[in-house]
């Protein structure tokens, strides 16, 4: 049997189907103004912490504290490479296609009209526009790794982010930050696993959050990343979640609230 992707309600309250494999009111309900609200705000937050981290223009700061011009002497520490990289992707990597699996499965026994299913569906999709954005973005990205730089022992001038098409003459290929979108495209199980659309899960949201920085601290030890980086990735994997949660919640509480509206 597969397990409902939703938060009990407090009291022991329960939601009736509003009809047979149909949503439930609250799959349907439009998402609260409050709720909408604070899933945007921390949107605005994230923004505006990475264009103040820019404007401040840490990021050579941090890799000085920590680089040498021999290099960064974290990069091959093994608890940083096997334990903080190879192994934490690929436990994200698990779990992704576990999460994929059980969506197939929810949806190929209840149908899409299941809000159950809708959920993993829209924890599926989530994951995958993170990853796959970041990912598409990297392959594109000018931008080198820390380690690639002159100062560090490497070939490249630094060249910041914000000169798309400028090459640096090292790697590029390094923004935004891959290993960091492995944990917070997880953010979607945040608005995923409530019923009521828009309405946040904290405890995933922070969970998602530490974990992302942790991966983050984990990269730029090892000379791998920017702070920056990490920050953009941050607002990117919030930016997609929000929209793919608009994707799966709001369109079909407008279906069903024209159908209901035609109903005699």
């Amino acid at each position: 049997m597969i397990a409902p992707l939703v938060r009990a309600n407090p009291a022991g309250h329960s939601h009736t189907p509003h009809a047979a494999g149909g949503p439930t009111p609250a799959d349907a309900q439009p998402g609260g103004g409050g709720q909408t609200r604070r899933a945007w705000t921390i949107w605005a937050l994230l923004l505006g912490t990475a264009l103040l981290w820019d404007v401040l223009a840490y990021d050579l700061d941090v890799m000085r504290a920590i680089g040498a011009p021999t290099g960064f002497p974290w990069r091959d520490h093994p608890l940083l490479v096997r334990w903080g990289h190879d192994l934490a992707k690929q436990a994200s990597a698990l779990a992704y296609l576990g999460v994929l699996a059980v969506a197939a499965l929810a949806l190929w026994r209840r149908g899409l009209r299941d809000g159950s299913t809708r959920r993993w569906l829209e924890v599926a999709t989530g994951v995958t526009l993170c990853v796959g954005a970041v990912a598409l973005l990297k392959r594109i990205s000018l931008t080198s790794c820390p380690w690639d730089l002159e100062m560090f022992g490497g070939v490249a001038h630094y060249v910041t982010h914000w000169r798309p098409g400028v090459a640096d003459g090292g790697g590029a290929h390094c923004f935004p930050a891959g290993h960091v979108s492995a944990a917070l495209a997880w953010w979607p199980l945040a608005l995923a696993r409530e019923a009521r659309p828009w309405r946040i899960d904290t405890r995933w949201l922070l969970a998602v959050a530490v974990l992302g920085s942790v991966f983050g601290v984990v990269q730029t030890l090892r000379g791998a990343h920017y702070p920056s980086h990490t920050l953009w990735t941050a607002w990117l994997c919030w930016t997609l979640t929000l929209l793919n949660h608009a994707a799966w919640r709001v369109r079909p509480a407008r279906r069903q609230t024209s159908t209901s509206t035609a109903s005699p």
